[in-house]
């Protein structure tokens, strides 16, 4: 849907339907706040944006999102919610709404729009010069496109705080009250946006998210004064591929990973491919990298630590972990075009260092590989150890790898459960000194105890 809509799980003062003050005079529960569709056409500025069509005035509404909506993110960002930037800033809570898409891209190829900003809407790293084109979501390349936009807004009231888009996709209301800042986005925004820091009562510094042709993007939010925020290209992770990529962008749909190294340095995880289509592109591979985000003269500027192309369709499936320096991500191949028609294709698990290259001299490579421990559940076929890949074997569906971890846990919980009810049960209580003697009252369920907690430890039963 093209349209955003906002509830809170705050009471109102309304009465209870039948008057009765005595059941209290405020109703629990979730209450709509606000909802945004689209913005009329600024009084005599002449049209700009993706029009939709008129309302009851007869003026142009222009739309702000794509049919297809994105996924939003949620953050707490300080800043001074004057549009003059003269008043105090203040912590608040936004939304940040990415644009979403309208549809698949037309035939052709249009010319990124770096040429046309300063040098600092370039803070890729020096050695992954981006495309010079990217697909083309317009008939024209000089047409607007719905989605190609990034909003934040109030969470509270609906506000729209900033806009970035394209000059030719800008709301031309917003411009006029100085809440849209121009962006050299070349894409629709149909990833999902992650906020740096994010966790509970931080202030958010920065957003980055992908789009519908592998671009990073990041949004400094750190001022004070929103006509002060920044958008710039982080990374092309289409930079290695062959100049057909230009024609066959991989979206960035698994949400990225943020974590920090040792150092205290920012560090991305991010992969593409589409989620629902699984067949293999067609001239373009899928991508997983880790990129830090370091600092020198100019300011932020990506670093990549390593990457590897995911050949034959082979894509990233699910989210992604970062945890104890390790990168873990499941991949799933569809099968050869060639292949039988009942043939599942191939799912794997990777394990490797988040920030270590399997080679510092070809980075191309991946990360360094990490072998799972030995008889891991993760690991059935244990056919390729070393290499911190397993291979889960032909018989599984794409996310399978995920679910079959999920599934034992999910079995090891169950048993433990049944133990633990089946004990209640037949002492009547539920306290630990009822543990006493387990193993000589009862040794077949003290030993499916042992077992359950074992398995729940890490250690195959």
């Amino acid at each position: 849907s093209d349209t955003w809509k906002v509830a809170s799980l705050k009471s109102t003062t309304e009465r209870w339907p039948d008057g009765d003050s005595a059941q209290g005079d405020r109703i629990p529960g979730p209450q709509f706040l606000w909802q945004m569709v689209d913005v009329p056409d600024a009084s005599g500025a002449g049209p700009a944006g993706p029009m939709i069509g008129k309302d009851n005035a007869n003026r142009d509404r222009y739309s702000m999102f794509g049919k297809v909506s994105a996924t939003p993110a949620i953050a707490t960002l300080f800043f001074d919610p004057s549009t003059s930037g003269s008043g105090a800033a203040k912590e608040i809570a936004v939304a940040i709404l990415p644009g979403g898409y309208e549809g698949d891209p037309v035939s052709g190829k249009c010319t990124r729009a770096l040429g046309g900003y300063p040098s600092t809407a370039n803070r890729s790293d020096s050695s992954f010069t981006p495309r010079g084109k990217v697909r083309k979501w317009a008939t024209n390349c000089s047409d607007p496109v719905p989605g190609r936009s990034l909003t934040v807004v109030r969470l509270d009231t609906g506000e729209v705080v900033r806009v970035f888009s394209r000059r030719e996709d800008r709301p031309r209301q917003l411009e006029v009250a100085s809440r849209w800042t121009d962006s050299p986005l070349d894409s629709p925004m149909n990833g999902t946006p992650v906020v740096y820091p994010s966790g509970v009562g931080a202030v958010g510094q920065k957003v980055f998210i992908g789009d519908a042709d592998g671009t990073v993007w990041r949004f400094d939010l750190s001022s004070p004064n929103p006509n002060n925020w920044e958008a710039s290209l982080f990374l092309d992770t289409q930079a290695p591929g062959p100049s057909s990529a230009e024609d066959n962008g991989q979206a960035i749909i698994v949400t990225p990973v943020l974590s920090t190294d040792e150092a205290g340095r920012l560090v991305l995880s991010i992969a593409t491919g589409d989620q629902e289509d699984l067949t293999a592109p067609v001239g373009a591979d899928n991508y997983v990298y880790s990129v830090s985000e370091i600092f020198g003269a100019a300011g932020a500027q990506a670093k990549v630590n390593w990457y590897k192309a995911l050949v034959d369709g082979e894509r990233v499936t699910g989210p992604m972990v970062v945890f104890d320096g390790l990168h873990i991500f499941a991949t799933y191949k569809p099968p050869a075009t060639s292949a039988a028609a009942c043939s599942p294709g191939q799912a794997n698990v990777y394990q490797w260092m988040y920030t270590t290259p399997d080679d510092s001299s070809q980075i191309q490579k991946g990360g360094k590989p990490v072998p799972f421990p030995a008889g891991s559940p993760v690991d059935p076929n244990a056919n390729k150890p070393t290499a911190g890949i397993y291979d889960m074997g032909t018989d599984l569906v794409p996310g399978e790898p995920i679910m079959f971890q999920m599934g034992n846990v999910a079995e090891t919980i169950v048993a433990y459960l049944g133990t633990v009810i089946a004990l209640e049960r037949a002492t009547g209580s539920a306290e630990v000194s009822a543990y006493a003697g387990l193993a000589q009252r009862s040794p077949r369920l003290a030993l499916a105890l042992l077992l359950a907690l074992l398995s729940l430890a890490g250690i195959p039963p």
